[in-house]
């Protein structure tokens, strides 16, 4: 017998979350109302996704209803995190070459 897909109120069909251990938090919830990423222990919300809270399974299939929330596996955001993780690496080049000059000329 085939399980019926899952859905929201509106009849859309929500996407399958893959079940891991409760101990992992590995889920990031994005926010479809105001587009952004809940902070952890969801105190308040992020455009940056280096500030994302990390949530648990439980709280990941709690939040994602397909209409205001979306839970998506931190595997699913490689691309997006490795992404903020070059600008993090560029930004810090930046300060320490202004460092070093700054020291070069008090010197």
């Amino acid at each position: 017998m085939k399980i019926p897909r899952l859905r929201n109120r509106n009849g859309k069909f929500l996407r399958k979350l893959v079940r891991t251990p409760e101990g992992q938090h590995c889920w990031l919830i994005w926010s479809r109302r105001w587009h952004m990423w809940h902070r952890r222990d969801f105190d308040g919300l992020t455009k940056d996704i280096g500030e994302a809270g990390m949530f648990p399974y439980s709280k990941a299939l709690a939040y994602h209803d397909g209409e205001n929330n979306e839970a998506f596996h931190v595997s699913d955001k490689v691309d997006l995190i490795e992404h903020r993780r070059e600008e993090l690496q560029r930004l810090l080049f930046g300060i320490e070459e202004m460092s070093l000059s700054a020291r070069q000329v008090a010197a």
